[in-house]
């Protein structure tokens, strides 16, 4: 009977260990995923991306090497790099939405513009 319980324990400790990892992975892959799309960015932003801020460890390897340390001991700096990193990228995204509209804007008065001259060149083709 313990032996069963044991067993069964130990199973699901395994699980829950292998879930724990596969999370670990996820939270590795979605920073670096966020950090190559600022990066990208990089020359719109005025201030350094967050792992090169104080929590680098030196290189890309350890910077993905925290992530493989106990949570209590990195997760606050891990959280709070994601989300300085989405402000980020929040503010890219605002910034670009601005520059569309912008854009749109230039592109409306120029369309106006445009047909202003075409009623002009209509106009001055009736007095030839």
């Amino acid at each position: 009977m313990y032996h069963d319980v044991i067993k069964r324990y130990e199973e699901r400790e395994s699980e829950i260990l292998a879930d724990y990892q596969c999370l670990r992975q996820s939270l590795t892959n979605l920073y670096q995923e966020i950090e190559i799309l600022l990066r990208g960015q990089v020359a719109t932003f005025s201030a350094p991306i967050p792992s090169e801020s104080g929590n680098s460890l030196g290189s890309a390897s350890a910077e993905v090497a925290r992530f493989q340390m106990p949570f209590n001991m990195t997760g606050e700096h891990i959280e709070e790099d994601l989300k300085g990193m989405l402000v980020m990228l929040k503010e890219e995204m605002q910034g670009r939405e601005q520059e569309i509209r912008k854009t749109d804007e230039e592109i409306d008065r120029q369309k106006v513009e445009i047909e202003d001259l075409i009623t002009q060149l209509g106009e001055y083709g009736c007095l030839i």
